[in-house]
């Protein structure tokens, strides 16, 4: 949102106290170079009263690849979540795109010890080790949904006990089952 009597110029934002609504300030700096003096300073920064008020702990996102694929998959979408114009606010979110089960995930050499909840048990260890600060968003893709969704479920290790899940999103993942074909 644009904050009421933008664009400011000169030393028209000089003292005055500006509420910006959200938990996101972009600012245009542009410079007529007509002095060699500061031209912007901020001195103070607060939140609100209003509103959610109060600051945030950050979230981690954990980001869970699919069914044949492996360590790598989704650094992509991490990378465009990072990013800084497009992406999620960075001050807010950290994303974790480390989990890797890719010799699970191998539709041809695969264990037959690699089930949903065996995965999920590795995605519990992998959680703790990497201890986020506060909450935690899965984002699964494919059979990576599953593997969010049955941690969820049984809180391997315990993990949920002290992270909670604030989201759980999956990606194309078959929620409802999978239509068996004999080809496979």
């Amino acid at each position: 949102a644009t904050v009421a009597g933008s664009p400011f110029t000169g030393n028209s934002l000089a003292g005055p106290r500006k509420t910006v609504p959200g938990n996101t300030v972009k600012i245009r700096l542009t410079s007529d170079y007509s002095v060699v003096y500061f031209g912007f300073r901020i001195t103070n920064i607060a939140p609100s009263s209003g509103g959610s008020g109060g600051t945030q702990t950050r979230r981690t996102v954990f980001l869970i690849h699919g069914i044949a694929q492996s360590g790598g998959a989704m650094d992509s979408l991490g990378i465009t979540l990072r990013d800084p114009t497009y992406g999620i606010d960075r001050d807010r979110f950290g994303i974790d795109a480390g989990f890797d089960y890719g010799d699970c995930a191998d539709t041809v050499f695969c264990a037959s010890s690699c089930t949903i909840p065996s995965i999920a048990q590795r995605l519990g260890q992998y959680i703790r080790a990497r201890n986020p600060d506060g909450d935690i968003i899965l984002l699964g893709y494919s059979l990576g949904g599953l593997v969010a969704r049955d941690l969820m479920l049984n809180n391997y290790y315990g993990v949920l006990d002290s992270h909670r899940v604030a989201a759980l999103i999956t990606l194309g993942t078959p929620n409802v089952g999978y239509p068996y074909s004999s080809i496979d």
